[in-house]
């Protein structure tokens, strides 16, 4: 990445979390899809980073976060949740995908108030049979 990134990780209530992190600016948030990481949205990050703080945790279970003992899916929309106040974030862009585009969605309707924008690429546990591609 050619800005200048860094990565952290914080204890949470549901767990150790992991992330990277690039910029400064309106904060964007990137989940990723199942069976992937953080890792999977750094060339956006270093698109994105020179005019927007962008953010990518790896989600509970998955790259350098910890696998909690418990069913992932509630869990994975409180942990966000969590980041996001620890972090003094009260309002983000979310973008995610697959699994991530669930959880930013299940946020969003959580909090609307929180999310600025929203965008969902193949979202999983949403039916789209019937929808035509553009």
């Amino acid at each position: 990445m050619s800005n200048l990134s860094r990565n952290s990780r914080i204890k949470l209530s549901q767990g150790l979390l992991f992330w990277p992190e690039v910029g400064e600016g309106e904060p964007i948030v990137f989940l990723h899809e199942a069976w992937y990481d953080s890792s999977q949205w750094l060339p956006f990050m270093d698109l994105l980073g020179g005019s927007f703080h962008c953010i990518a945790p790896d989600l509970l279970g998955f790259g350098e976060s910890e696998l909690p003992n418990v069913h992932h899916s509630p869990l994975q929309v409180e942990c966000l949740g969590e980041l996001l106040q620890v972090l003094k974030l009260e309002k983000v862009h979310l973008v995610g995908a697959s699994v991530g585009a669930w959880i930013a969605a299940s946020y969003a309707i959580q909090y609307p108030d929180r999310v600025s924008s929203l965008v969902l690429l193949a979202p999983e546990g949403v039916a789209t049979e019937g929808y035509q591609k553009r």
